[in-house]
């Protein structure tokens, strides 16, 4: 990419080798390159959410490669048709740069709002691990607001306790629709409803009837995840009825907000029980916790949307304290908080928090590690697995054990393989890591197996004891990076996230003989804390794992633990994930203050040398990125004291892209101030009314900057799939106004557009 005028082509379905060589031109250009503003990188096949045939895309695109100086086969391009071609003078291409400047905060008047995180240089201060404290409601939370006339919205539990719950909101006058699952969508006169939790269309369903009746709920009480703590059913069958009761509704009922333009206010709380280590009696029901993903996830990318996850004991539901906590749930739901996880044990109220640990570096090996020990190491051809695997060997001269979905070449095969490929090419990379494993003393077994597949894992095992005996470690760093907006979200998608890391540790668990290990690792993301946009499922699936971390199940405990690892910089997912181009340099930044192979290593060392079942592992102050996400929550009208990727630019002077539409000026207040926003997000300072979002470079994140300041601009709520579907300035302006219209009177809404064309010309 350093020399000039180079043209890189990206041959099939995706983006991602388009993004990735996005980034290497943004750094070789923040080096000052100026070599690079002369290469075109461009896709061959179209963006799902741009609405072209495919045939003219493809077209466009031959036409942007001739126009770079790639010679084209005519001949091949016009055979067996007759073509009466005249060549006309050549002209320049003149190549425009579209760069949107980052905005800087220079007039900041809190100071939390000009914090920059920086790394931390010893990494003794990068570790942190859970602890729970007692918290109280807010003082909001007054008789007189659960005596509120709302619209409450009950998934019912199986067992007593939402029974009587529904009990007590009655006796309160409060409006009660109820909601149990069953096989079928059906409904009852007494605002009794059954539906199908598997079936994402009966969510809206439910949405659309309650809509009819007016019944338009405020308040939401998930009991899904309320189980009894008996009789616990197949390891396997009870994974999928608990993902499809909790995850997967979850996922489907916040598609039902959006696709029903559920803009009002909503407080979803989401009830579990034994999914919470909060006085030391360890997690019963770990598979629950991957509700944790929607509940952290849901309120940034729904802003009307406040979601909370309560975990509760019901071993003693005749007990005196039964009726404390049913009244302490309805007034959790009457009060906005920013207290993501909560808990109630013992009539007290516990919120989770963290607190720092120092680890400090040993001289000698980690204990639980023994020389020419057997480690299995699951995602072991992946960054971190060859990081720890290096380590493994160096230390121990381990007997690696490395699974992975894809293969490698047989080993007669690598030196041919390696003088006939580049450098660069992944298979060849992977041959150089493993032949330095060996070097540093090892003994490297490579099992191709699906984590996720029981038979295949239960042949790996049994491989592995045939050749070795038996196994003294595990890691499991075996996982795929998830991206995308709920919204926009499959099923499909999200179970292939959840996948590795929930089945894959079923998996592992059921073949093992877990008493014997010396120690159980578990490679986690600071997401599953974070809950960042467009990562329900990840943090879900990484959430899982934490939980299990704390399993109380087995017999003798192994030692089991997690690491919520930090972005490594030099490896892994952050670095091989496809972001938007333009949050690259955001990411750039970002891995710079990451962890890198050498480093994490060190951590994983400290971390198994230590007692802790759980440690983040932060390169930058990790209590300080906590309070920033929920200032973020904090703020319910978009006007966050944090700024995020989605929005911080600044206007930029540049022209307008060629299109595929012609540029139409906007005529009213509302398109004006639209078009205003557009051009300062896109930098570009032309947008037409009908120039689609998508064409212009947008995707689901800048999508919710749009949304945010929509909603500061003209005080109405647009969800994202209104947007998707309506993506030019001219549709989302009727949009608007027939918001306005219904939510104002027409003096109202003359004051409002004229306050708006007022700021336009400002």
């Amino acid at each position: 990419m350093e020399e000039p005028s180079r043209v890189f082509l990206e041959v099939g379905p995706g983006r991602t080798l388009s993004t990735l060589a996005g980034m290497c031109q943004a750094e070789l250009r923040k080096q000052g390159n100026e070599e690079t503003f002369n290469q075109l990188i461009v896709p061959s096949l179209r963006h799902p959410d741009v609405d072209q045939d495919d045939t003219v895309f493809l077209l466009n695109t031959l036409g942007r490669l001739w126009m770079a100086g790639v010679e084209v086969d005519w001949n091949k391009f016009y055979e067996n048709e007759k073509r009466r071609r005249i060549p006309l003078p050549t002209y320049p291409f003149e190549r425009q740069r579209y760069w949107v400047e980052r905005q800087v905060d220079v007039d900041s008047q809190t100071p939390s709002k000009s914090i920059i995180l920086t790394k931390k240089p010893d990494i003794s201060d990068w570790f942190y691990v859970p602890v729970w404290k007692q918290s109280i409601l807010s003082e909001k939370s007054s008789d007189k607001e659960v005596q509120d006339n709302s619209c409450w919205l009950v998934f019912v539990d199986q067992s007593e306790f939402g029974k009587r719950l529904i009990k007590q909101l009655k006796d309160d006058n409060q409006n009660v629709v109820t909601v149990t699952a069953g096989s079928e969508f059906s409904r009852s006169k007494n605002h009794t409803f059954i539906l199908d939790p598997t079936n994402r269309e009966d969510y809206e369903n439910l949405l659309k009837d309650l809509a009819v009746q007016g019944l338009v709920p405020d308040k939401i009480l998930h009991l899904w995840g309320v189980t009894s703590m008996n009789n616990k059913p197949d390891k396997f069958k009870l994974l999928n009825e608990t993902q499809n009761l909790g995850f997967y509704s979850l996922l489907y009922l916040a598609q039902a907000f959006g696709n029903q333009n559920m803009t009002d206010p909503v407080n979803l709380l989401v009830i579990t029980n034994g999914m919470q280590n909060v006085l030391g009696e360890g997690v019963y029901f770990p598979e629950k916790a991957t509700i944790l993903g929607p509940c952290r996830v849901i309120p940034k990318e729904y802003s009307n949307v406040s979601c909370r996850s309560v975990d509760i004991q019901i071993s003693e539901l005749d007990s005196p304290g039964t009726d404390w906590l049913i009244k302490q749930i309805i007034q959790e739901a009457s009060v906005n908080s920013t207290d993501e996880i909560v808990a109630y044990r013992n009539q007290f109220r516990w919120v989770q928090t963290w607190q720092t640990v120092h680890l400090n570096k040993k001289e000698d090996i980690p204990q639980r590690l023994r020389n020419n020990g057997v480690y299995l190491i699951t995602g072991g051809l992946g960054g971190i697995g060859l990081s720890l695997a290096e380590y493994l060997a160096e230390t121990v001269s381990a007997k690696l054990v490395l699974t992975a979905r894809s293969s490698l070449p047989a080993k007669k095969e690598w030196e041919d393989w390696l003088n006939t490929h580049d450098d660069t090419d992944r298979t060849s990379e992977r041959i150089r890591k493993i032949k330095k494993l060996e070097e540093l003393g090892a003994e490297v077994m490579i099992v191709q197996a699906d984590i996720t597949n029981y038979e295949q894992m239960k042949k790996a095992v049994e491989q592995v004891q045939e050749r070795y005996g038996t196994i003294h470690g595990v890691i499991h760093a075996a996982g795929i990076a998830g991206g995308g907006a709920i919204q926009l979200k499959s099923s499909q998608t999200a179970s292939e996230v959840l996948a590795p890391k929930v089945i894959g540790t079923s998996v592992l668990t059921s073949l093992l003989d877990m008493n014997k290990l010396d120690f159980f690792m578990l490679c986690s993301s600071i997401t599953s804390i974070l809950g960042d946009f467009g990562q329900s499922d990840y943090c879900a699936a990484n959430a899982f794992l934490d939980a299990f971390a704390q399993y109380n199940g087995f017999k003798n405990q192994p030692f089991i633990f997690a690491i919520n690892w930090d972005a490594w910089g030099d490896v892994g997912m952050a670095v091989n994930t496809e972001v938007p181009k333009d949050i690259l340099e955001q990411r750039l930044a970002s891995l710079k203050e990451g962890i890198l192979s050498s480093e994490g290593v060190e951590a994983f060392a400290r971390v198994l040398d230590s007692n802790h079942h759980q440690v983040v592992v932060s390169t930058r102050d990790w209590l300080k990125r906590i309070e920033m996400t929920k200032a973020v929550l904090e703020s319910r009208d978009g006007k966050s004291t944090y700024k995020t990727a989605a929005t911080r630019f600044v206007k930029s002077a540049h022209s307008r892209p060629k299109l595929e539409t012609e540029y139409v000026a906007p005529e009213n207040e509302i398109e004006v101030s639209l078009a205003e926003i557009w051009q300062e997000l896109f930098g570009i300072d032309k947008v037409g009314v009908h120039d689609n979002f998508f064409e212009l470079g947008g995707h689901s994140l800048l999508a919710t900057g749009v949304i945010t300041r929509i909603r500061d601009t003209f005080q109405v709520e647009i969800n994202l799939q209104s947007f998707f579907d309506k993506p030019t300035i001219a549709e989302l302006s009727e949009i608007i106004l027939e918001k306005l219209v219904e939510q104002e009177d027409s003096e109202t809404l003359n004051q409002i557009l004229a306050e708006i064309e007022n700021e336009s010309q400002e």
